[in-house]
C-alpha cells in the first residue's frame, strides 16, 4: 500500500505544479503579445504571473532531477521504476536558470541580477524550462508504478515554439547591426 502523502502528492499536488505551469506560461505569452503593460494593474498582473512560473519551475525542476535535497523531498522517482532523468542541475542550462531564479525571485540578496542580460526572462529561459521538463513529464508517466497511474493533469503538453520576450525590465532601445555579406553597405 502506498504512503498517503505520496498518493496525495500524486492525485493532488504534482498535478497542481505541472498545470500552473503551463498555464502560467500561456498566459504570459499571451500578455506579452499585447502592448507592454501601461498602469500599475497590469504591471502587477504580468509581474505575478513571471513570479508563480519561476515558482513552479523551479519545484519541477528539482522535482524531475531527481535528487534530495532534504530527506524529506519528494521526487520522480518515488512514483516510478525506472525513471532516468535528462535533467541535471549541475549542468546547463539549469545550473545557471537555478541561480537567475534563486538570486532574482526568491532571495533579497547582493548578488541580485542588475543587468537584464542576467535576469530569468520568462519567454526566454522559462521557454528552454518548458521544452525540457514537458519531455520527463511524459517520461515520468509512463514509468508510473501502478499504485501512482491515476496521475492526471488537467493540462496537455505545450508545444512551445519561439520564444516570447517577458522579464521585469523595460527594452528603452535597441539598435540592430547586420554583419556578413549580406548586410548593407556601412557608411563612414
Amino acid at each position: 500500500m502506498p504512503d498517503k502523502i505520496l498518493v496525495e502528492i500524486i492525485g493532488e499536488h504534482l498535478p497542481y505544479e505541472i498545470d500552473v505551469l503551463r498555464l502560467t506560461y500561456k498566459e504570459l505569452e499571451r500578455v506579452a503579445k499585447k502592448s507592454a503593460a501601461k498602469g500599475q494593474e497590469e504591471q502587477a498582473y504580468r509581474y505575478a504571473l513571471i513570479e508563480a512560473f519561476c515558482v513552479h519551475a523551479r519545484s519541477l525542476i528539482d522535482f524531475f532531477a531527481d535528487k534530495r535535497h532534504k530527506p524529506s523531498d519528494v521526487i520522480a522517482s518515488d512514483f516510478t521504476v525506472g525513471f532516468v532523468t535528462a535533467l541535471d542541475v549541475a549542468k546547463e542550462p539549469f545550473k545557471s536558470m537555478r541561480v537567475k531564479l534563486n538570486k532574482q525571485i526568491f532571495h533579497l540578496t547582493k548578488d541580485r541580477a542588475i543587468i537584464d542580460a542576467k535576469k530569468f526572462d520568462v519567454g526566454i529561459d522559462g521557454t528552454t524550462v518548458l521544452k525540457l521538463i514537458e519531455p520527463e513529464i511524459a517520461k515520468f508517466a509512463a514509468a508510473l508504478k501502478s499504485e501512482f497511474k491515476s496521475f492526471k493533469c488537467a493540462t496537455g503538453p505545450i508545444a512551445v515554439g519561439l520564444p516570447f520576450s517577458a522579464c521585469t525590465a523595460k527594452v528603452e532601445q535597441m539598435t540592430i547591426i547586420e554583419f556578413g555579406p549580406t548586410a548593407p553597405a556601412r557608411r563612414t
